[in-house]
């Protein structure tokens, strides 16, 4: 994850001595700090530190016998701004660490997203204390190591109306399916054939990006990062507080799905503007809300 300290302004960081420096300066002025006790009794904290708008770098760690503080890991962080509703999210301890992953899944999103979790001490606080709380919000965020900026596709109001009609007829049926219903999985199944005839019969005449509007794609061997072409519909600039560096940061919306995304401008090929599209490989991550929890 160390890797992705460029998207938030630290392009150069690639030692562990750049890291260390980096945590040093987290724990020397947090803007936020939170400690809680784990179901094994041991006290962790965790120390925010925003350096370019909602960008920043967290750092995790627990406190020992004497209250000495030992840093566990640090990641660059993105916080999300909308507020996303879904059906189910399931949170899972990561095997290696004291830390999260999430599973947003909803009859209206084409896929599960898998997300690592950015507020890990609530969620802690809520285990230890056997809340068993359900979350249904989540604000999806993800930090990108390098991406593009393509042109959109133009539609007219009648092409937007009918892809619309078909997005909500196929979550119907993916509804449905997911219920049993063996008649929807069949139509599912043919709508598929259907869509796979017409994508090969257009890509004999047409470029790629012309076909395929927007998608979401697992990337590689983590579970949590993914390859997306996505519409943008907001853009903000931030130069890091330390390094001067300039970074973006993406409003987009792809297969239902909104999300913020963070870039370094020496990663991002092209200008973004509202209507353009952002295509690239990033890291998803998330902050999970309960009706309990306060933001």
């Amino acid at each position: 994850m160390h890797k992705f300290m460029s998207a938030v302004g630290f392009h150069d960081c690639y030692s562990k001595h750049q890291l260390d420096d980096i945590i040093k300066d987290v724990i020397a002025s947090p803007d936020e700090e939170m400690a809680v006790n784990d179901v094994f009794g041991r006290t962790l904290f965790q120390m925010n530190k925003r350096y370019a708008g909602a960008l920043g770098v967290s750092v995790v760690g627990e406190f020992d016998k004497r209250r000495f503080r030992n840093i566990l890991y640090a990641y660059p962080f993105l916080e999300g701004h909308r507020k996303l509703k879904v059906e189910e999210i399931n949170i899972q301890k990561l095997a290696e660490k004291d830390a999260f992953a999430g599973i947003a899944d909803d009859s209206n999103m084409s896929m599960a997203i898998i997300f690592y979790l950015l507020n890990i001490m609530p969620v802690i606080a809520d285990i230890t204390a056997q809340n068993n709380s359900e979350y249904h919000g989540i604000y999806l965020s993800s930090l990108a190591l390098n991406g593009k900026i393509l042109f959109g596709v133009e539609k007219n109001e009648r092409q937007i109306k009918q892809e619309y009609n078909d997005i909500a007829f196929r979550n119907r049926l993916i509804r449905e399916a997911k219920k049993g219903d063996e008649l929807a999985s069949s139509k599912l199944t043919l709508e598929d054939i259907d869509l796979y005839t017409k994508v090969s019969k257009r890509a004999l005449k047409e470029d790629l990006y012309s076909i395929i509007d927007t998608t979401i794609m697992p990337y590689g061997v983590e579970s949590d990062q993914y390859d997306i072409l996505a519409y943008i519909d907001g853009v903000s600039t931030f130069h890091n507080d330390k390094t001067g560096e300039l970074v973006y940061v993406l409003e987009l919306s792809a297969n239902d799905v909104t999300m913020s995304v963070g870039i370094n401008e020496r990663d991002l090929i092209g200008t973004p503007q509202v209507g353009r599209r952002f295509k690239g490989t990033v890291w998803m991550q998330g902050i999970v809300h309960n009706d309990m929890m306060d933001f």
